[in-house]
């Protein structure tokens, strides 16, 4: 049987082929599937519908440091709770947006007290504020840049971050049933059988959205993996009402459900694909949908929306969030202790140090280690 392209209908061929991603590679989907949609649909839809939903869900693509088929993570802006604006970089470290400058200008010239992202902008800084304040102030002593002791200080956070949770639109709904779409293809299904979906990818007039979210206290992810962020992608069939449903939930908490169609006639099929995009592992989900048509319309008109529902799945992997965070940090803390310990003593590590030697390492090993501990300490 010839295949057609999900979303324009044209006939698929060599030269049109293409393989598609079931979830976006952007959140972590590695699975790809061919004989789904066309080239083009294929870029236009990842440029579009799937860029929407993406960038919804960014924050958590970065601070969780998903493993990613190809590509690597952008640096986003955050606020944090008390209002300091903190930029994540794709290694999970954080920086200011920009440098702070305190200039306190008196009647024979000025003091200037810089904080930057690091030493070599601190440098241009205060260069370009030497070369200012010397035109201002003619009279006054110039700063001796190679006089200036500039110091790398870590900072630790004392307020979160904040976390969005504006989702929906159309086109990340696009993008939420291209998934399950992509998914009945791989069932073998002729996706044409899927009357709701197929007019709403492509644009028809008439077509309405056939998708919903559902925060409903009865899981419909029945062994369900506590506080992991995973992505699930469930299709199935039910012959005796004529539905085809979908289910899609994207880091553990953002749940969608779907009818692709309601005049199904063929054979009976579910199929299903999860993974943990924190790894790329594929994870075995027990999903069934056990709803009716009457039910999924409710969550069309959010009625099977319940906030608390929400936040506690939301709280799950913030929670999860944070402990990972925590040890990643901790991590990296001990390793910089480490080799600020070296330093401090003069050597590489391979030396076998004598019981004195020891404990001074112990020492400057725990004085570059406070700080970290206070901040934990408060936090």
């Amino acid at each position: 049987m010839p295949h057609i392209c999900a979303i324009c209908s044209i006939l698929l061929n060599d030269s049109n082929n293409t393989k598609e991603h079931v979830i976006p590679n952007a959140i972590g989907g590695v699975k790809k599937i061919k004989n789904f949609i066309c080239n083009r649909c294929n870029n236009e839809s990842g440029a579009n519908w799937d860029f929407e939903l993406c960038g919804q869900l960014e924050h958590f693509s970065l601070l969780f440091q998903i493993n990613r088929d190809r590509g690597s993570l952008s640096k986003k802006e955050f606020k944090t709770v008390d209002g300091r604006k903190i930029r994540v970089l794709p290694d999970g470290s954080m920086e200011h947006t920009k440098p702070t400058i305190n200039l306190e200008e008196h009647a024979k010239g000025a003091k200037v007290h810089v904080s930057a992202r690091n030493i070599k902008e601190a440098k241009q800084i205060v260069s370009g504020l030497s070369q200012k304040m010397s035109e201002k102030y003619p009279k006054a002593k110039p700063i001796d840049i190679d006089a200036i002791e500039f110091k790398a200080q870590r900072e630790y956070l004392e307020s979160p971050l904040e976390i969005s949770k504006s989702y929906g639109g159309l086109s990340a709904g696009r993008s939420t049933v291209k998934s399950a779409l992509a998914m009945v293809a791989e069932s073998g299904v002729d996706v044409r059988c899927c009357e709701k979906a197929i007019p709403f990818l492509g644009g028809s007039k008439g077509s309405e959205p056939c998708f919903g979210f559902y925060y409903d206290k009865s899981d419909l992810v029945l062994n369900r993996p506590e506080g992991l962020p995973f992505h699930c992608v469930h299709v199935e069939s039910d012959e005796q009402e004529k539905l085809i449903k979908g289910y899609v939930e994207y880091f553990g908490h953002l749940r969608y459900v779907l009818l692709l169609s309601s005049n199904y006639s063929g054979r009976s099929f579910r199929a299903s694909y999860s993974i943990n995009p924190l790894t790329g592992e594929e994870l075995k989900l027990d999903i069934n949908i056990s709803l009716t048509k009457s039910d999924i319309l409710d969550c069309y008109q959010y009625k099977r929306y319940d906030a608390d529902v929400l936040n506690t799945a939301m709280g799950s992997i913030l929670g999860t969030l944070a402990a990972i965070d925590r040890e990643r940090q901790t991590e990296k803390e001990i390793h910089l202790a480490y080799e600020y310990a070296l330093n401090k003593m003069g050597v590489t590590g391979d030396e076998e140090l004598t019981k004195e030697d020891y404990m001074l390492f112990i020492n400057h090993l725990t004085d570059c280690l406070a700080p970290y501990l206070v901040s934990m300490y408060r936090s």
